[in-house]
């Protein structure tokens, strides 16, 4: 499978401190990918069943957390911005992980 799409993981720098006056913006670190479009049902963290519209692969495991924020840019090049519903790390069966697939 080839990764030619490009993704930043927007996560938080730490924790929020209210008495430090400075708030703690989001590191964005760029990773390849495969992004594909397509409606399917999943089930969210709390175990809903929600529609996916965007399936996103990273090759081997990728830290990702249902906080962060994913960033891409579309077909079109416009910006386009999600929080994962769902991710799981897809492994061999030596327990090596192949990949990590998000739906958003």
């Amino acid at each position: 499978m080839e990764y030619r799409d490009h993704v930043k993981v927007a996560k938080k720098s730490g924790k929020d401190d209210p008495w430090s006056g400075s708030g703690s913006a989001p590191v964005e670190e760029p990773y390849r990918c495969r992004i594909s479009f397509a409606s399917r049902l999943v089930k969210d963290q709390n175990g809903k069943e929600v529609v996916s519209n965007v399936h996103i692969r990273f090759p081997g495991a990728v830290e990702i957390d249902y906080a962060d924020e994913l960033i891409w840019k579309d077909l079109t090049g416009a910006e386009r911005r999600g929080q994962p519903i769902q991710y799981k790390i897809a492994r061999d069966t030596n327990y090596k992980p192949l990949m990590t697939v998000v739906d958003l």
